[in-house]
């Protein structure tokens, strides 16, 4: 007698939302050229006025091989290392 067993696995669905934030090179949290913030089509670098991420936006990503050093006070939340 044969037995077959199956394994289901949920499969993890990844997408961004506006406001999220990724890492788009390494460098220091408070510099904006360090950060891609996603505006619901697009991800492009964050204006003064967006700012860099902090516990107010969407989900924080710092991607592998990127480097993000903390050079001023921040509190943040819902955030990856990759």
């Amino acid at each position: 007698m044969d037995f077959i067993l199956l394994l289901f696995t949920p499969l993890l669905s990844i997408s961004q939302t506006a406001n999220d934030y990724r890492s788009a090179t390494s460098g220091d949290w408070n510099v904006l050229a360090t950060w891609e913030r996603y505006d619901g089509s697009s991800w492009a670098i964050p204006t003064a006025g967006e700012g860099t991420p902090d516990n107010d936006v969407g989900e924080i990503t710092i991607l592998n091989g990127h480097t993000v050093t903390v050079t001023a006070n921040v509190t943040i939340d819902q955030t990856t290392i990759d």
